[in-house]
């Protein structure tokens, strides 16, 4: 299912969304229906700004119908000495769709928009004590557990208590023994023929997300670094007639650039309604996964990967 930065546009159906999860979950949430719901459809509006460095950024999922099934957000903060900060909130998934990786490619892709604002180490959030299911998932995205604030949030006659969790950005990662400390492939370069119709391709078809686009003019060259939501990057560049690089016959070097999804059907339909064209589904015998493969518009070979992951999500 695709995830992408929702806009004004979408303020209607992420209202719906976010209302049906504060009355279905209220555990989960700090807002409630009562408080959100007279609220004008501008203030939903304001939620989801548009520009190159926003106050907040909310992602949403949808399914195969175009409908939105999840959503999250981020709130960067302001003030001089919590700039380094942003806070991860109003996570939700509809029941219906869980089970099939929403949850971790929602928190996958607001790191990634994370590890791409300039000045940014850490991101926070808090999720309900007792949701396990919930701390797992952040948990195998990088967050840690920094404390708990008891009686949190009142719950009827009650209360609940607030997990304090922290994703370090810039956390360091303990190289394997004998090894050159890799970690994961950072970014894949792709040198173009026509940079406007490249561009198009990846930002437009694709759906890939601009983290920053330069000319290089003593080259005549432009750069334009795309993001995934693992936080590897795509780097398109542009350069005065480069030769071809034949895809067929298959030679040497490397042979294509494969993108994980989570639902390889649903991607297969967006490429087709897009006019890209792709190779019958199959299985890859060795791990049982179905792929596919495809081409840019230079004909580099690319690949749909079906590595679906579980999640499940709702917090504040």
């Amino acid at each position: 299912m695709p995830v992408r930065r929702l806009a004004p546009a979408d303020a209607p159906v992420y209202r719906a969304l976010m209302l049906d999860a504060y009355a279905r979950h209220p555990e989960a949430f700090t807002s409630t229906v009562a408080e959100r719901e007279p609220l004008p459809l501008a203030w939903w509006e304001a939620r989801l700004p548009e520009g190159d460095s926003p106050g907040s950024l909310t992602v949403g999922a949808f399914d195969a119908q175009g409908a939105l099934v999840g959503a999250a957000g981020l709130l960067f903060e302001t003030r001089e000495r919590w700039r380094h900060k942003a806070t991860l909130f109003g996570m939700v998934v509809e029941t219906a769709a869980r089970g099939a990786g929403l949850g971790r490619a929602l928190v996958d892709a607001l790191l990634a928009a994370a590890r791409a604002r300039h000045g940014l180490r850490t991101v926070q959030l808090t999720v309900t004590r007792g949701n396990a299911a919930a701390q797992r998932l952040y948990e195998a995205a990088g967050f840690r557990v920094y404390g708990v604030e008891p009686m949190a949030v009142a719950q009827g006659e009650g209360f609940l208590d607030k997990l304090h969790m922290a994703c370090d950005l810039q956390a360091p990662r303990v190289p394997p023994a004998g090894g050159v400390g890799l970690a994961r492939i950072h970014h894949a370069a792709i040198i173009c023929s026509d940079y406007a119709r490249s561009r198009r391709f990846y930002t437009d078809v694709l759906g890939l997300p601009v983290v920053a686009e330069h000319h290089r003019a003593a080259r005549d060259s432009w750069k334009l670094d795309l993001a995934l939501p693992d936080g590897s990057q795509v780097e398109l560049f542009s350069f005065p007639d480069p030769p071809p690089r034949p895809s067929r016959p298959e030679a040497q070097g490397l042979r294509h650039l494969a993108f994980a999804v989570a639902d390889l059907d649903a991607s297969v339909r967006a490429l087709h309604a897009a006019g890209v064209a792709t190779e019958a589904v199959r299985v890859d015998e060795y791990t049982g996964r179905r792929f596919t493969f495809f081409a840019d518009p230079d004909g580099l070979p690319l690949e749909l990967y079906e590595d679906a992951v579980g999640g499940l999500l709702s917090n504040r």
